[in-house]
């Protein structure tokens, strides 16, 4: 094998990937060729190449990266992720503000229904309401005694509301003692 001095110089074909299978390598030409004279030939002399950092793009060769496509789809599904996230940790929220507010109100009216027991007494029929002060907050304590069939006993009703809002009922029978 002789050296042309007047040829141009060869160069090194490189590959955009390593391939693995057998039908790749024959797609990208890095078999045996089945007859001589196939050998990849060397890509002709480019000029000069770019500044360092510079983007370099290869003449016949896809471009690495992403479509605008494609990027658009992964921002739109991590967009829909982080809407989920957003109203399931509002939603955690709100219900842990609500058993809150229902712990408070269990107590207040448990109080009521105490005071009367305390008493030692029949309650009287009729409806009252009273302020109750539980961790900062002032809730409203709304008190009914109404009858039943068996004058010893009477039910009793408090019901729990802040702001107008109802947050908890308990219902209980007082008798006498």
């Amino acid at each position: 094998m002789t050296l042309d001095p007047h040829a141009p110089p060869l160069r090194v074909v490189r590959w955009p990937c390593r391939p693995r299978s057998r039908q790749s390598r024959l797609l990208f030409g890095l078999s045996r060729p089945a007859q001589p004279g196939l050998e990849p030939q060397p890509s002709a002399p480019r000029g000069p190449q770019p500044a360092l950092g510079a983007a370099r793009r290869r003449v016949g060769h896809p471009f690495s990266g992403f479509t605008l496509v494609e990027v658009l789809v992964a921002l739109a599904i991590t967009a829909i992720a982080l809407v989920a996230g957003l109203k399931a940790t509002a939603a955690l929220s709100s219900n842990a503000e609500r058993q809150g507010a229902v712990l408070l109100a269990q107590l207040c009216a448990e109080n009521k229904l105490t005071e009367l027991r305390l008493a030692r007494q029949l309650p009287g029929v009729g409806e009252v309401t009273s302020d109750c002060a539980q961790a900062g907050r002032t809730l409203q304590v709304t008190q009914t005694v109404r009858p039943t069939p068996n004058p010893n006993f009477r039910r009793v009703d408090a019901a729990v509301s802040e702001g107008g809002v109802l947050i908890v009922r308990v219902v209980t029978i007082a008798g006498k003692n």
